[in-house]
């Protein structure tokens, strides 16, 4: 769904992966399914609303210490 060709459902996964990754499983979940670089992908996407919801995600997953490190490499584009 993150690399759907509609934008809606794009950022409606962006929404909704937020979500689950309030608590920590979500957060392992996502990084133990490899979905940083996809996201991070999302930071480019031409949709204004899904590069929101994208930004609010990668600041949930972060917290997540293995994840953090992979998103500082996304710093620059943040």
């Amino acid at each position: 769904m993150l690399t759907d060709k509609i934008s809606l459902v794009r950022s409606a996964a962006t929404r909704a992966l937020t979500s689950l990754a309030q608590m920590k499983e979500g957060k392992v979940q996502i990084y133990d399914l490899d979905k940083l670089n996809e996201i991070i992908m999302l930071l480019e996407d031409p949709a204004e609303l899904t590069r929101l919801n994208t930004v609010q995600l990668i600041n949930t997953v972060a917290e997540y210490p293995p994840a953090q490190a992979k998103f500082k490499e996304c710093l620059p584009t943040l």
